[in-house]
């Protein structure tokens, strides 16, 4: 099976924290989600972007045109979320989960060490993963472990690192294997570790309050990973990215030059 790749814009965002100089600003990052389309036409999407309505930071901004928008960009392929069955995310951070909720009649396919990764996220991260956005979505969270094939041609492989989950996927296009990166090569545990427990606290008992969990989301992944038989199962191994760059084309989700690429492949 061969697919057609299309990256879809969805808009920038700059992500401030605080003006304490303990949190560096995210400035003017684009964010694009995938749309592929095998030879019968037949709709899947890679990530979801992000959301207006939860920009971790009360100083942080977006830009996004109307036609930007989820809806609209996907109404330009003929194409509404609740044609789509099949959904991929590379992890959960909040600007690649943003439109799972428009998707009302699709499966999401995601690593389960992602899952169990967040049961032992560090609490100052939480601002990182909207739980909003996929919480009461679970019952449709089909887990994977490793590599895994999705459909012919379309494959799932773990390479952790950015976050304890995080997955590329492996696409068989007409003129080779395309790599969805996501975030891959990105690591913030040194970021996340510079900063000053004491700047962590007062962001969170401050302007920071509104973007941290509430106390139902852990014990229901916990619930819902133990009745799904993986709670304690250990992580497969994940593949190392530079074997996966070598012989593919390796497309990252915000890289700026997608703007110019109506197809990639």
């Amino acid at each position: 099976m061969f697919y057609s790749i299309f990256p879809v814009y969805n808009g920038s965002f700059t992500v401030t924290l605080a003006s304490s100089n303990a949190f560096s600003a995210i400035n003017n990052i684009p964010s694009f989600f995938f749309l592929l389309l095998d030879e019968q036409g037949e709709a899947i999407v890679v990530d979801t972007g992000f959301s207006a309505e939860h920009l971790p930071g009360p100083r942080s901004t977006f830009e996004r045109d109307t036609e930007n928008e989820l809806i609209q960009a996907l109404s330009r392929f003929n194409i509404s979320p609740e044609q789509v069955s099949t959904v991929i995310q590379t992890h959960l951070h909040w600007d690649h989960t943003g439109g799972m909720p428009l998707f009302t009649q699709a499966s999401f396919f995601l690593q389960a060490e992602e899952l169990r990764g967040l049961l032992r996220l560090d609490p100052r991260e939480e601002i990182a993963f909207c739980a909003k956005h996929w919480l009461n979505l679970l019952p449709r969270f089909i887990l994977v472990q490793g590599q895994q094939e999705i459909r012919p041609g379309l494959r799932t492989i773990l390479t952790g690192r950015h976050t304890p989950g995080h997955q590329v996927v492996e696409v068989n296009t007409r003129k080779g294997k395309v790599i969805l990166g996501g975030d891959a090569p990105f690591i913030y545990d040194r970021m996340w570790q510079a900063i000053p427990d004491n700047a962590w606290q007062a962001f969170r008992n401050g302007p920071g309050a509104d973007y941290y969990w509430q106390e139902d989301v852990r014990p229901t992944l916990e619930k819902f990973l133990r009745k799904a038989g993986v709670l304690h199962q250990d992580p497969p191994p994940a593949v190392r990215l530079a074997g996966l760059r070598q012989d593919n084309q390796f497309v990252l989700s915000h890289d700026p030059g997608l703007k110019e690429v109506a197809l990639l492949s």
